[in-house]
Formats: C-alpha cells, sequence, structure tokens
C-alpha cells in the first residue's frame, strides 16, 4: 500500500501500483525543455546515463503519463532526473490553477477530490510534512537548497461517518519567519545563509544578479567584492535555529570547534556527538563564503561522543567523552539504556570514513547530486558508562 500525494493538482492516489493512463502511440514532435535531463539518475555506484531510458518510459515523459510500476520494481532507487528536479521546484500554483497557491505566503487550503483505490477505514489523523518550499525571492534562486524558506503541509484524514461523504483535507502554508517577511517586502535577499545564499552589495558598481526564474538553476555567487561588500562580518543568518531551555546546569564541551548538529537522550543522559570539522574564520567573516561553505571535515578522523546527565537523572555524574571511529554522524534517531548491561545504546544515521573535506557541497545547485553524495547508512552505538569507553560501531542490522 502506498500513498501519492501531488500537493498542487490536489489528487491523492492509494492502491498496490501507479495504475497508468494509456501511453500515447505516437511521440510528440515537440520538445521539452527539461528533455536534456530526461535521464536515468546517476547515483554514487550508477553515474548518470549508464542507464538508458525504455523506449515506453520516454513516451511517458512526452505524455505527461506515469508507465506501470509492479511491486517488484518500486523502491530500487531508480528514478528520472527532471522528475527528482521537480521535487525541488517552488511551491506555487499549477497553471491550470493560478489561484490555488499564494506565492507569498504559500497558503493553500482545499479538499481532496481525486482520489484512486479505496480509502482504509482505519487512516485517521493528521498528516504534517516540512521541507524547503519557497526558493526564492523575485526570481534569484538560492544558490543551495537548504537556504530556501520552510513549508508545512498538513493532510487530515477524518474518521468514517455514515450521516456524510468522507472528506480528506489539505492545508499548505510558508512557515512565516521575520527574514522571509522582510525579504518578500524588499523583493531582493536580505540575509545571508548557513549553505552560501546572500546578498549582493554595490550592485550599482557591479550589477545586480541575472534573475532566471526559481525553477532554474541558480545564477553565480557573484563578484568576490559585491559578496565581501554586502556580506563582510555579518553574523546574523537567516532563519536559525531556535534553542529552548532544557537542563538546569551548564557543561562545557572539550575539543569542540563547532556547536553539535544534533542530541539524543535517554532517562538518564544527554548524548552528543562531535564531528571532525574545521571552520574557515576568514572566508566566512569576509563574507566570501557562508557558514556551511566554510566548514571542512575530515573523514579518516575520529569523532567524540560527549555524555551528560540530565538533571532529572537518578544518579548524577561528571559528564565525559568517548573517542569513537572515523565517520560522519548526521542525525541520531533514538537511543535508550540496555536494561541488562546498562551501557547506553544509540542509532543514528551517517557517513562512513571518506577522504572528502567537503560539507554538504553536493546538495548544493538546484538539487542534491547523488553522484557525489556518500552512502548514508544507519548506525548502532553502544557505550559502556562505567569504562567509558566504545563497546561497538555497526551498521545497524
Amino acid at each position: 500500500m502506498f500513498l501519492f500525494l501531488s500537493l498542487g493538482a490536489g489528487m491523492l492516489v492509494l492502491g498496490d501500483a501507479f495504475t497508468a493512463s494509456s501511453v500515447a502511440n505516437t511521440v510528440p514532435t515537440t520538445r521539452s525543455k527539461d528533455e536534456k535531463y530526461w535521464e536515468i539518475g546517476g547515483t554514487l555506484l550508477r553515474p548518470a546515463q549508464s542507464t538508458p531510458i525504455p523506449e515506453e518510459l520516454r513516451e511517458a515523459l512526452y505524455t505527461n503519463t506515469h508507465t506501470v510500476e509492479t511491486q517488484e520494481e518500486l523502491g530500487r532507487g531508480v528514478f528520472v532526473t527532471a522528475d527528482w528536479r521537480k521535487a525541488w521546484h517552488n511551491y506555487e500554483s499549477p497553471p491550470e490553477d493560478p489561484s490555488l497557491i499564494d506565492p507569498d505566503t504559500g497558503f493553500a487550503e482545499y479538499d481532496v477530490t481525486d482520489i484512486e483505490g479505496t480509502l482504509p477505514q482505519d487512516l485517521v489523523g493528521t498528516l504534517y510534512r516540512n521541507g524547503p518550499g519557497k526558493f526564492g525571492v523575485n526570481g534569484e534562486r538560492v544558490q543551495h537548497v537548504l537556504d530556501a524558506d520552510a513549508l508545512v503541509i498538513r493532510v487530515t484524514f477524518p474518521p468514517p461517518s455514515t450521516n456524510k461523504e468522507r472528506r480528506v483535507h489539505f492545508r499548505s502554508k510558508f512557515v512565516w519567519t521575520e527574514a522571509l517577511e522582510k525579504e518578500t517586502e524588499a523583493q531582493k535577499f536580505l540575509y545571508r545563509g548557513t549553505f552560501g545564499t546572500s546578498p549582493r552589495g554595490w550592485t550599482p558598481i557591479f550589477g545586480d544578479v541575472s534573475r532566471k526564474g526559481l525553477n532554474e538553476d541558480p545564477s553565480p555567487p557573484g563578484n568576490p567584492i559585491s559578496l565581501m561588500a554586502g556580506n563582510a562580518f555579518k553574523t546574523n543568518i537567516k532563519n536559525t535555529a531556535n534553542t529552548q531551555l532544557v537542563a538546569s546546569k551548564t557543561f562545557e564541551v572539550k575539543n569542540c570547534d563547532l556547536a553539535p548538529h544534533d542530541m539524543a537522550i535517554t532517562e538518564n543522559c544527554v548524548m552528543l556527538k562531535v564531528n571532525a570539522l574545521t571552520m574557515n574564520q576568514g572566508a566566512f567573516i569576509s563574507g566570501l563564503k557562508g557558514p556551511a561553505a566554510s566548514l571542512a571535515m575530515d573523514g579518516r578522523a575520529p569523532v567524540y561522543a560527549h555524555i551528560f546527565p540530565r538533571p532529572t537523572a537518578a544518579k548524577q555524574f561528571e559528564p565525559f567523552q568517548v573517542e569513537l571511529p572515523a565517520c560522519f554522524s548526521i542525525h541520531f534517531s533514538h537511543a535508550y539504556e540496555d536494561e541488562v548491561t546498562g551501557n547506553i545504546v544509540s542509532f543514528f544515521s551517517g557517513w562512513p570514513p571518506s577522504d572528502s573535506k567537503d560539507f554538504l557541497g553536493a546538495w548544493g545547485g538546484f538539487a542534491p547530486d547523488f553522484t557525489q553524495i556518500s552512502k548514508t547508512i544507519l548506525w548502532r552505538l553502544e557505550l559502556d558508562p562505567n569504562t567509558r569507553t566504545c563497546v561497538s560501531m555497526n551498521v545497524a542490522p
């Protein structure tokens, strides 16, 4: 069973496989502007265009229809680059319904009326999704997809009723931050983004950026002097995360040049992971690069886990750190204390050891490039709090 949701068209599909419209027998002579991306998308292990597009799929691209896919074919990681790029298009109204989505706020609200298949009786509740949605301003696209403003969508599945028809309801809106409001009013970038998007300075001298459209490749970053003029010594980064007070004590994280990216919490412990990252302060302060682009990682260096007691811990203890094998930790999924051994067990997503020095650069440009991104692995980490050592760190079973 799967659920397919088309945000713009208000379409909901439920079933075991896509049921296709009939594919046209003749191929139109007109060409799509994104036809150059009609290729089987590349990955780290399979470069782009190494697998030719089947003729049936090519005809489906011309006719904008779905080919039939069986359960055996789904989930193999095969995708078309053109479709992948559409996933990173700006959230906006479709041409056939130009007033559906507010272009400034991303607000839309409607009942999903186009449903294929049968809505399960026990599918009740609310589904939320969030991620990048507004990819620029006034025709200028962000330099990196993770600099985009956030979009939240909500799909509500009401309980079955004998009195009225069951209506699935959709609603969406951009996360309306102060920075987004000011940039919408100014119709240009005003703030430095975490991953490289930034305003330009002295535009009367160097000229404004070429505004190719939010669904086109971003323009080059710009003249270095213009970047420095617009961003030097500005450390107010757009849409930085807000933090809440969760502890009543202050601890020092030793050997940590940068704030840890994520944490895991057990009944008695707080765990932080510190990756092997260094920052080029000169490139950041001068305005030539954003904070993330100023980072360099050492994929062969050990990383460290820092363990702190929670204020509510049954027994307080001195914080400690444990050296771990080389990797790059992205996010924790969960952690717990083993009832038998007392060991701290956590699961996290991350990259294996590598010689890469780049930090999330392959996620830049129009869309993430899987030919450059290391494979992401779910790891299982077990620490012994008594000996303060790493028991094991392996690929999760």
